[in-house]
């Protein structure tokens, strides 16, 4: 029995190995921390602050059952996405995405690349990250931030920014920023 389940232990492992690098440590840092940061301040600081992890298997179920074996399916690529929402209104949170911004933008040794920016009434930021093998998925961070809200999201998979540009392509049409999963 106990080999039973230490094969079952080493397989999983195996099999989870890939998932966890294809995330940057440093961002999965950064999610926790203000995730923490959430939870400890008081609730007027943090009302409408969230943090939000969409993995694979929630977004497998978002798909439609006829395209869910279609391997040109965008969130059949996607492995997950971490989300972070604040109230740009509010001190506090405005501290926290900025300095997220900040780090993603300035960090030394440079983890991300700019690939995209929008200014105007809602401003987007694209950067993708740099430190990843040519088989690892890829990993996107897009900073959205327009009507007193900011929103970060890292999306990890085997996307382009082609398919990033086209998940934003309805957000810049919208009078709200709220999930990408939302309709």
């Amino acid at each position: 029995m106990k080999r039973f389940f230490r094969i079952c232990l080493l397989a999983l492992a195996l099999l989870s190995a890939p998932a966890a690098q294809a995330q940057t440590k440093d961002f999965l840092q950064w999610f926790q921390t203000i995730k923490h940061r959430i939870e400890r301040y008081s609730a007027d600081d943090v009302e409408g602050a969230e943090t939000m992890q969409f993995p694979a298997e929630l977004l497998h179920t978002l798909t439609p059952e006829s395209r869910r074996h279609d391997n040109n399916n965008l969130l059949g690529r996607v492995q997950v996405i971490y989300q972070m929402k604040f109230s740009l209104d509010k001190t506090t949170q405005k501290s926290l995405y900025d300095s997220v911004k900040r780090w993603a933008t300035y960090a030394r040794p440079k983890i991300y690349e700019s690939r995209m920016a929008i200014s105007g009434e809602t401003t987007i930021d694209v950067l993708e990250a740099t430190r990843r093998r040519p088989k690892d998925p890829a990993e996107f961070l897009v900073f959205i931030s327009g009507r007193g809200k900011g929103v970060v999201y890292d999306i990890v998979g085997y996307i382009t920014l082609s398919d990033i540009t086209s998940m934003l392509a309805p957000e810049l049409q919208r009078t709200e920023i709220d999930s990408p999963l939302q309709p």
